[in-house]
């Protein structure tokens, strides 16, 4: 996985560079989202791996099945600089690092809470009011239901995990209990 975003980080942070000196950073961050998503699909991932198939020919089918007009002329380089590279299985991650530069510049983390049940607007308002003290950035604040962890939350922010669920707490009086 680090060797992936080893080779992923340069195209992400060149796309980064031009899209902020274009003032383009969100018409990039649909771009590489209608990439990423072209490429996740198995049966595109195999005719990319193909080595039948010439890197042209791959950057045609790619650019056509994300729309060139939505692309854009630079989003249509980029697809071809990919292929002949043999990178563009390295979409998904290209994205998701740019995104994460992109979160750093405008000071905003996306944050997945995970509860029992779904959170109220104001347990929304309380949990982003919090979460946006502790980071010192602006909180796009997702929640998934998963009855599984009982009841309390799971937040996910970055690389931080935090987990305040009712499973996690009665694991943990269960380990003081043993020792």
């Amino acid at each position: 996985m680090a060797e992936v975003t080893t080779l992923a980080r340069p195209y992400a942070k060149a796309l980064f560079e031009l899209a902020r000196s274009e003032a383009s950073l969100d018409a990039w961050s649909h771009r590489l989202e209608r990439l990423a998503a072209v490429v996740d699909n198995e049966e595109v991932r195999e005719v990319i791996r193909s080595p039948k198939v010439p890197p042209a020919q791959v950057a045609e089918l790619i650019v056509e099945a994300a729309g060139a007009e939505a692309l854009g002329d630079s989003g249509r380089n980029l697809v071809r600089l990919l292929a002949e590279n043999r990178r563009l299985l390295l979409l998904p991650q290209v994205r998701d690092l740019y995104a994460t530069m992109r979160a750093d510049e405008e000071g905003t983390i996306d944050v997945e809470v995970v509860s029992a049940i779904a959170l109220t607007d104001d347990q929304r308002r309380e949990m982003e009011s919090a979460l946006a003290r502790r980071f010192g950035k602006q909180i796009r604040l997702h929640n998934t239901v998963d009855e599984g962890i009982l009841g309390g939350a799971v937040v996910h922010a970055g690389d931080v995990v935090i987990d305040g669920s009712v499973q996690a707490k009665l694991g943990r009086l269960s380990g003081a209990l043993v020792h």
